[in-house]
């Protein structure tokens, strides 16, 4: 499993960044729960994520070996476009802060963050 990706963080001893990527995969999936895995640059930018993905492809859902594969190939294929869609999801999610911050509303966009297609 790690011979591309390296595994991330352990929600209960990291909720922070729980916080975070969670926001990222219900944004951009729709939902949210656990397990959830997210992908993500070098630089810590999120670029695909979901919730539980079986062990092998069925009930119509890609398995975590596809997916796994899937983006091994999309990184070394398309790297700039899923650079790109990482900052631009950073981008997002700084706005979404700021306006929670703020005035409370989120701003417009966010229930759009962009997540790589496979």
């Amino acid at each position: 499993m790690n011979t591309s990706w390296p595994v991330k963080v352990d929600r209960e001893e990291r909720p922070d960044l729980d916080r975070v990527y969670m926001l990222f995969v219900q944004a951009s999936t729709g939902s949210g729960g656990w397990p959830m895995s997210v992908w993500m640059t070098p630089e810590g930018k999120p670029f695909f994520g979901g919730t539980y993905f079986p062990p092998d492809t069925r009930y119509g859902r890609p398995g975590f070996r596809t997916i796994l594969e899937r983006l091994a190939r999309a990184w070394k294929e398309e790297r700039p476009r899923i650079e790109q869609s990482g900052a631009q999801v950073i981008e997002q999610l700084r706005q979404y802060g700021e306006a929670q911050n703020g005035s409370g509303e989120k701003p417009a966009g966010i229930g759009s963050i962009p997540s790589i297609r496979l």
